[in-house]
């Protein structure tokens, strides 16, 4: 559809691993519970973790220990987190609930607070919202030592848990049109910085860390702009993305390992949206101008930036297929899927890695160890969820024009 020399395209939106996009707040231990949705009556207490197993339960539906009982499995076994505001909490709890909780909170002492919504779960859950499915390894921690007194003190800041951004009238997580948007201008900068071939050094800046490269100045110079009110980017447009249909995030484990030797390091529990979800969004290019406007539109069309993303995003797959060596089928799938001829790749979220984030050739990547920049980062992040270990932010998109 055309609108004043522009196009306008509807967007279909396929993940391939899992994404996080932070809502810059965590789920704090008194805003969920996580229960496993198992029948609420008796529950067989495992004796190596203490997770509260389904009657005639076999193994340990949390560590696999063995039971002794008749096995019964069945697709609603997953741990499920389960959130609630003080209105829903205060309708779980009967009047002596809410007096327990009262003194708990009165002393200040935050792990019997833990203990007392652990142990009431069973009780929340019933007027509490189903949020996101857990994985096993968070689950575990959770069940063993969530609101216990053996649990050391570094350990408890664990049970935060790094928010998605989501639909505060749906409370379903979705991919905001920015994070689209900026995906796709970094593989278009990447791509003009390959025929103008900038020199960092005009556009370094010295500061307490080293020299670092002044990004604004080198995408005004990419494009051809002085004045920001003239970014032909503002006529690139993407909406936020909506769910073909409802679903559940889920909670895994972001581990963070060394390039070089693949040892892990840090790690965090993370919202993500779930791999093979599906979003529509939509895009226009240069749809809109003012008359007065015309010359600065945006120098782009689809096919431009669907070939600028897949070079962009596929060189820097090739790149990590050379230190993720143990995902081949992952990859052969993506790649296949961004070869369609109204397809191109793109990389979202947090977790990705400073190279997708930033300009070819232009790359500046703090090293926090060193104190130093560097043109490349050193350290690589997967979602891990017990079944399988991922790199975070692979998608891909179609499109289809409006007629």
């Amino acid at each position: 559809m055309e609108n004043n020399l522009g196009k306008v395209y509807n967007l279909k939106v396929t993940t391939f691993s899992p994404i996080h996009i932070g809502d810059l707040n965590d789920l704090e231990p008194t805003e969920y519970v996580i229960y496993n949705g198992l029948a609420l009556e008796g529950e067989v207490v495992c004796p190596e973790c203490g997770y509260k197993n389904k009657p005639n339960a076999k193994y340990c539906l949390n560590c696999d220990e063995e039971l002794q009982r008749e096995a019964e499995t069945s697709s609603n076994d997953a741990s499920c987190l389960y959130t609630f505001s003080a209105k829903q909490l205060s309708e779980a709890l009967s009047p002596a609930d809410k007096n327990q909780l009262l003194k708990i909170a009165r002393t200040g002492d935050f792990v019997p607070l833990q203990k007392f919504f652990k142990n009431n779960a069973q009780k929340i859950i019933k007027t509490a919202n189903k949020h996101s499915v857990v994985c096993a390894a968070v689950a575990k921690q959770y069940f063993t030592k969530f609101g216990d007194n053996a649990t050391p003190k570094e350990e408890r800041n664990q049970f935060l848990i790094a928010k998605n951004i989501s639909n505060p009238a749906t409370d379903i997580a979705y991919i905001p049109g920015s994070s689209l948007k900026g995906a796709v201008r970094t593989a278009l900068m990447s791509k003009h910085n390959k025929s103008m071939h900038l020199d960092t050094e005009k556009y370094k800046k010295t500061t307490s860390k080293g020299d670092k490269y002044d990004a604004s100045d080198a995408e005004k110079t990419l494009f051809g702009y002085t004045n920001p009110t003239n970014d032909p980017f503002k006529y690139l447009k993407l909406s936020d993305t909506v769910s073909d249909k409802g679903f559940l995030t889920e909670i895994c484990i972001a581990r963070n390992y060394k390039r070089k030797s693949a040892q892990p390091a840090l790690y965090v529990n993370v919202e993500t949206i779930p791999p093979s979800t599906v979003f529509t969004s939509q895009m226009s290019i240069n749809a809109g101008i003012p008359q007065q406007n015309i010359d600065h539109r945006l120098p782009e069309d689809m096919a431009s930036i669907r070939t600028a993303c897949n070079d962009f995003y596929g060189d820097i797959m090739a790149l990590e297929q050379s230190y993720i060596t143990n995902q081949p089928q992952f990859y052969t799938k993506l790649k296949q899927a961004a070869q369609k001829p109204n397809a191109f790749l793109l990389r979202l979220g947090k977790h990705c890695g400073a190279e997708n984030v930033t300009i070819d050739d232009m790359r500046h990547i703090a090293n926090k160890k060193s104190h130093e920049y560097m043109s490349h980062s050193t350290t690589y992040w997967l979602a891990e969820n017990g079944r399988e270990n991922l790199p975070f932010g692979w998608c891909v998109v179609e499109y289809d024009e409006v007629k």
